[in-house]
């Protein structure tokens, strides 16, 4: 089964089952999603505020809008850097880490095929 992402109908019906003190398990029962999706969406959206279904739903659609399905082209420049750390074997968490506290973003590197 393919994934769907939550509509603003599920939004709304979370919001009304937190509000009523359902747990994430019963809510994912109510709107026959999996526990995972459930805590998930919460997680995202509910950091130091309380869940507002409508604000969610419209961050959620910017996010949508703002991400591409296109895959990027990486430039030599990182393709070299990540080379260099392969070959001094680190693993693929260890290069993402890496570049993450050096503050490299894929997209600073990259173009649109």
């Amino acid at each position: 089964m393919a994934y769907q992402h939550l509509n603003a109908e599920e939004r709304s019906q979370i919001y009304i089952l937190l509000s009523k003190y359902y747990s994430i398990h019963a809510i994912g029962i109510a709107l026959k999603r999996s526990l995972s999706t459930i805590l998930r969406e919460i997680l995202r959206n509910t950091k130091g505020r309380k869940y507002c279904y409508q604000q969610v739903h419209q961050l959620a659609k910017e996010r949508r809008l703002k991400a591409s399905r296109q895959p990027y082209k990486m430039l030599p420049s990182l393709m070299k850097y990540i080379d260099i750390l392969i070959k001094k074997k680190w693993s693929h968490d260890q290069i993402s880490g890496r570049l993450r506290l050096d503050n490299i973003q894929i997209e600073t590197f990259a173009i649109r095929e």
